[in-house]
């Protein structure tokens, strides 16, 4: 063998050990961000939103509810995926059991009560911490996790930069234009 072809060994112990990285992760990590759905449709846009903030995009709710298609029953899992793919994300839906939650990564979006979305963040003693976008983050028991998950669960990672998502108007103005859409309501 040519000794200009040869390749030696890494240099540096993180080259050699890239898992040497991950050490001390958990303290590092940061919090998956609340979003608060607007409607009860919005679940699945909220989840997203979150999803792609904990990974570093700048992405709003009405931003991602405007690039999904929700109806009025909300929207579905490959949506949330394909929107989640033209932003730079890379996601897959998997089917798992409640006990394989333990191998899923922070940011997997769970699939809940046959009708909902919400958010896993990690396993903790005593049942799942979860984001839930109509309630807030709230801690699962291993029974409430089996009554409540369907199974399905949307795996996301990054493996890049993401795409600009383009800002169509202010927050503020979304929560002024649901207001007035309800405004009869608001006056009796």
């Amino acid at each position: 063998m040519d000794s200009s072809q040869a390749t030696g060994p890494p240099k540096t112990l993180h080259e050699r050990f890239p898992s040497l990285s991950n050490l001390g992760s958990r303290w590092r990590q940061r919090s998956i961000p609340f979003v608060q759905q607007m409607t009860t449709a919005d679940c699945g846009a909220a989840c997203l939103t979150m999803v792609l903030q904990y990974h570093g995009c700048a992405a709003r709710l009405g931003e991602i509810r405007d690039r999904l298609s929700i109806g009025r029953d909300g929207t579905s899992a490959r949506a949330l995926v394909d929107t989640a793919q033209a932003l730079g994300l890379r996601g897959r839906v998997v089917r798992i059991d409640v006990p394989d939650l333990a191998f899923i990564p922070r940011g997997s979006i769970l699939h809940w009560r046959m009708d909902h979305f919400v958010v896993f963040d990690r396993l903790r003693r005593g049942g799942a911490l979860v984001v839930d976008p109509a309630a807030g983050r709230r801690i699962f028991t291993s029974r409430e996790l089996g009554d409540a998950f369907t199974g399905v669960a949307l795996l996301f990672d990054k493996p890049g930069e993401f795409r600009t998502v383009r800002r169509h108007r202010p927050l503020w103005s979304e929560y002024l234009e649901r207001l007035m859409a309800h405004k009869s309501s608001l006056a009796k």
